[in-house]
């Protein structure tokens, strides 16, 4: 994976794990929680992505 998609992928995955600590906004996002799934999600896709095309 391009080390610039990756920086997005973890950067990504930050603002997820700080909006979940933070509690959301007060607005939009009535579970923080459900935001755990998706920053652990970014945090391994570049993990995945580099396995998977060394795999092929």
């Amino acid at each position: 994976m391009d080390p610039t998609v990756t920086f997005i992928c973890y950067l990504v995955a930050a603002a997820c794990f700080v909006i979940a600590a933070l509690g959301g906004t007060k607005k939009g996002l009535s579970n923080p929680a459900a935001l755990l799934p998706a920053g652990l999600f970014f945090w391994l896709l570049p993990t995945l992505w580099d396995a998977a095309s060394a795999a092929l």
